[in-house]
């Protein structure tokens, strides 16, 4: 929708299909470059970061207490020419203000409805160090909780589902008792 109100775009792809906003923008780019606009799709991408601390039964995990209400994971859109790694990370940064050492081997997702956009959500596990600062813009706190905890305090089933899947993965390729430093 262009902002001067004089014209409306809209987007179709083969049947089976599905562009996200950075791809959408891309193909209109040429013919709309010129022109100040927004762009409302059908199917939306986020991506973010299931942070943690810690090994075993003393690992804890950051919660976010998004503005909206929702009490998850930090998260956000993904933008043109970014990788999925690299909405979460960004994101991760933005909202809590840790960049996080992302672990090889986990990604899982689920699929939304938010108002009329149909919204795949992406997640990594990444482990962080030092405090959380949370935006205020979007972040109204957070919590670092161990999981039984977490999977209490999470208000979106799905963020369980992600979290459950987060804890069974780091048990499994991570040592429950390390060796102290030498």
């Amino acid at each position: 929708h262009r902002a001067d109100g004089c014209r409306e775009e809209w987007v179709a792809a083969p049947e089976g299909m599905v562009m996200f906003e950075p791809e959408i923008r891309a193909a209109m780019h040429f013919a709309e470059q010129f022109f100040q606009g927004s762009c409302r799709c059908l199917y939306e991408k986020v991506c973010g970061i299931v942070p943690y601390i810690g090994q075993g039964e003393q690992r804890r995990y950051q919660l976010v207490w998004g503005v909206s209400g929702r009490i998850g994971f930090p998260k956000g859109h993904i933008e043109a020419d970014e990788s999925e790694i690299a909405t979460a990370l960004r994101e991760t940064r933005e909202e809590i203000g840790l960049l996080p050492r992302v672990d090889d081997g986990f990604r899982t997702e689920y699929c939304y409805l938010a108002g009329t956009a149909r919204k795949l959500a992406v997640f990594f596990t990444g482990e962080i160090a030092g405090p959380a600062v949370y935006q205020p813009e979007e972040i109204l706190g957070g919590a670092l909780l161990p999981f039984g905890e977490a999977m209490e305090k999470l208000n979106f089933a799905p963020d369980r589902d992600v979290l459950q899947q987060a804890e069974f993965f780091l048990n499994s390729t991570r040592p429950q008792n390390p060796a102290p430093n030498p």
